[in-house]
């Protein structure tokens, strides 16, 4: 039944046995490697934490609860064992059962241990100190935003333990740079009406994150530019040429990584100053010259993680074969339309995730997707991600952390809401893009249909407007003239009172600084809106939403149905992992059962129903 010097029996309450022994614990004799004449190791561990030794399970008043011992000296599992000696068949048979029990139990529970254990093993071994945590329950939400915060702490603490004791005096100082945000000075952020309180854990972490953020730059700036030097800190940096709409997506999707993961975010776009504010006062967030792609780099995280998962098996064989410094000094990371299928494992494979942790710098490198729901799929990071983001509005509270209108932005903005939105009853957001530079024609009939039909007046109002005392704004983003006009010409046609409110029109998407500048306000002056109607599949109309926390409806072709509501606020990340992706080192996939309970956390996006995928807001 059990090692002797582990577990030895005494037979004292089977009947009929033909050898027992009724000295405790197990008899006196040294009796054919099943008795011992004293305690065995594991009565000597019990002691050692303050247990009781485990009563013989026939014993009366035994406790099943509070464990039994079902030893018997010189039986075993099988039937055919040591028949001689007339071990109870019946206690076999319990044993088999409590056994069988058992396996079944770990086995339903090796998930949920194996989930709290990856999320744990996703930091780096420097960053793993989680003695705070011990007492919480494991697998749970408070244990892994606990672990998180940790892990963040740690970073923190290394970082000024090290500037204590390191003469270098050419850390890089930015307390002389400019901190001016004429946006946040003159509480911009008010004018969306909808906004809701980030979660306190996330507060926590961001207050964090901050903290980390200023120390690795003022500690590493003026080296990061060197491909030798290995940095203390973990870096994400993040590029993007796409359009302004994409570019914010991928952004703030990048930003989740590196909050999630203790890296610093770093942004290398030129001119990306003149459209935001510095997030991190008295430092930067701007890429340092020189700090690009080196020999040192893996060619794509699809043959780094192949040869991560060689190397951990190396590892496994012989640990002199794991050696820090042998690792890429930087990986790269895109998120597109045909997007590598080991890219999207990067986002919901523990393993995959798990193998970037001692990776200095990552690279996200011309992504145009939201990439963030993908996280959401990740089981890992499941619990963290439900504490950090209860609403699942990871744009709205992200993104209005870390996106504040420049100064030269922030005027344009305040004067278009204080002369159109501010004073009105009801504003109306409109953003309206023609694809393949085609001219949309059924937006000029549909959208003043959504107004009057869907989103706009009730009878009451009406009244309210006869008298004057009912003002309606509309607010429209879009590049063709000649939507503002018909838009507005239908609208004066139909009676109601409102105001209409547009910028110039350039007729093309235009990339230079007062293009974007333009663009930025356009943004922000939609999400101030009450109501939102937005073209569908634009990136542009994505972030209007989030920055607003509002669901939009999104313009169809349909005079009958001329608009229908959006699924949440939250973006729709277009090309998302496929369903039938397997994470094989993990032991599940993404077909089966719906990723393990993701079902009521990421849908199809309307917008991209084959392939889309979208946080459901709570």
């Amino acid at each position: 039944m059990a090692y002797f010097s582990l577990d030895a029996g005494e037979n004292t309450y089977i009947l009929g046995s033909r050898i027992m022994s009724a000295v405790l614990p197990y008899g006196k004799l040294y009796f054919d490697g099943c008795w011992t004449h004293g305690y065995t190791i594991g009565d000597f561990l019990a002691q050692a934490f303050g247990l009781l030794l485990f009563l013989p399970y026939l014993q009366p008043g035994t406790n099943f609860s509070s464990g039994v011992n079902f030893a018997s000296a010189g039986a075993g599992l099988l039937d055919e064992t040591n028949t001689h000696q007339n071990s109870n068949p019946m206690m076999r048979l319990w044993f088999q059962v409590f056994l069988a029990n058992l396996v079944l139990s770990v086995l339903a529970s090796t998930s949920s241990a194996d989930l709290e254990d990856s999320f744990e093993q996703l930091f780096p071994e420097h960053l793993r100190d989680f003695h705070p945590c011990a007492s919480l329950p494991k697998n749970s939400a408070e244990r892994s935003v606990c672990s998180l915060l940790s892990a963040t702490s740690k970073q923190i603490s290394l970082l000024k333990s090290r500037s204590i004791s390191n003469s270098d005096t050419t850390a890089y100082n930015f307390t002389n740079k400019s901190s001016s945000c004429k946006y946040k000075d003159e509480n911009g952020p008010s004018l969306h009406r909808y906004a809701t309180e980030r979660s306190p854990e996330l507060a926590a972490l961001l207050d964090r994150y901050a903290q980390m953020h200023s120390l690795c730059v003022e500690a590493e700036y003026h080296r990061l530019h060197d491909a030798r030097y290995r940095p203390a800190c973990r870096y994400v940096v993040w590029s993007c040429t796409f359009g302004l709409g994409n570019r914010l997506m991928s952004l703030v999707s990048a930003f989740l990584y590196a909050i999630l993961s203790q890296r610093v975010l770093l942004v290398d776009n030129d001119g990306w100053e003149k459209l935001f504010c510095e997030p991190f006062p008295g430092s930067t967030w701007r890429m340092p010259r020189g700090m690009h792609s080196s020999s040192s780099q893996a060619s794509s995280f699809s043959a780094f993680y192949k040869s991560s998962a060689r190397s951990s098996s190396n590892c496994a064989k012989n640990s002199s074969n794991c050696h820090r410094s042998s690792l890429p000094r930087a990986v790269p990371l895109a998120f597109r339309s045909k997007t590598d299928p080991a890219e999207h494992k990067f986002l919901v494979c523990p393993s995959a995730t798990r193998s970037l942790r001692e990776i200095p710098v990552i690279y996200f490198k011309n992504s145009n997707q939201y990439f963030a729901p993908g996280f959401f799929l990740n089981p890992a990071l499941q619990p963290a991600l439900a504490a950090l983001f209860p609403s699942r509005r990871v744009f709205h509270d992200l993104g209005r952390y870390l996106l504040n209108p420049s100064d030269s932005v922030w005027p344009r903005i305040a004067r278009l809401h204080r002369t159109l939105i501010a004073g009105a009853t009801r504003s109306f957001g409109v953003q309206i893009r023609d694809f393949e530079r085609k001219y949309t024609s059924y937006f000029d009939t549909t959208v003043p249909l959504c107004i009057q039909q869907r989103t706009g007046i009730c009878p009451i109002e009406e009244e309210d407007q006869n008298k004057g005392e009912y003002t309606l704004s509309v607010y429209v983003a879009t590049m063709v003239a000649g939507h503002v006009a018909a838009i507005n010409a239908t609208l004066a046609a139909s009676g109601l009172r409102f105001k209409l409110g547009h910028q110039r029109a350039d007729g093309a998407q235009l990339d230079d600084v007062g293009h974007q500048e333009k663009a930025v306000a356009d943004m922000w002056l939609l999400s101030h809106a009450d109501v939102l109607l937005t073209s569908g599949m634009s990136t542009f109309g994505y972030t209007a939403q989030g920055l607003a926390g509002v669901v939009p409806y999104r313009l169809t072709h349909w005079p009958k149905d001329p608009c229908l509501v959006a699924v949440s606020s939250d973006p729709c990340f277009h090309f998302g992992p496929p369903k039938g992706m397997r994470c094989d080192e993990d032991g599940f996939g993404l077909g089966e059962d719906n990723a393990r309970g993701t079902q009521n956390v990421v849908w199809p996006c309307k917008d991209f129903a084959g392939t889309g995928l979208q946080l459901v807001e709570t």
